[in-house]
């Protein structure tokens, strides 16, 4: 939720205030122009489900859903192959079953994946929607507490995942 994440940033700025005073002024700034960044972003979502009507739309997703209070705050639903998040999760046959199922009953053409896990489990159920005929693309949409070697080394902040990952949802929502 990143409203959230605004109130992680504001409680941020007021333990760095206490430890160097002097720059508080710097550090307001960047403050509120990063908090103004995630308003911006959060309105575009806002406004990009309800110019579309996608309250209630459903994302299907081939990882550990992290995202339900993102989910929550845009009046969508994320369905997760897995219900729990447990490391090293065998997923069943019959799950997997179940899941490309719901997949072909709502008519998705994408699955989201999470961020830096390969894809197995979607490769799997992508290959074998494919023999049936069925065509679904992967997107990545990330859960934001991890990031890539290459997205640190580029600077990649919790904006530019959240603008990402809203580039991602308006594909999968556009179908």
């Amino acid at each position: 939720d990143p409203l959230v994440a605004i109130s992680l940033i504001e409680a941020i700025y007021e333990k760095i205030i206490i430890i160097d005073p002097v720059n508080q002024p710097y550090y307001y700034q960047n403050m509120e122009d990063y908090i103004h960044e995630i308003i911006d972003l959060h309105d575009a979502l806002e406004t990009l489900i309800e110019t579309h009507d996608w309250h209630g739309e459903t994302l299907y997703f081939a990882g550990h859903n992290a995202l339900g209070l993102f989910a929550e705050r845009y009046h969508f639903t994320i369905i997760s192959i897995y219900t729990d998040f447990k490391p090293e999760q065998d997923t069943l046959s019959s799950e997997i079953i179940r899941f490309m199922d719901q997949i072909k009953a709502s008519q998705a053409t994408h699955l989201m994946v999470e961020e830096l896990i390969e894809p197995l489990v979607a490769n799997q159920i992508k290959s074998s929607l494919a023999r049936e005929g069925y065509t679904i693309e992967l997107l990545e949409l990330h859960a934001y507490h991890n990031v890539s070697k290459i997205d640190f080394d580029a600077g990649v902040r919790y904006a530019d995942l959240f603008q990402r990952n809203i580039h991602h949802i308006e594909i999968a929502l556009r179908g």
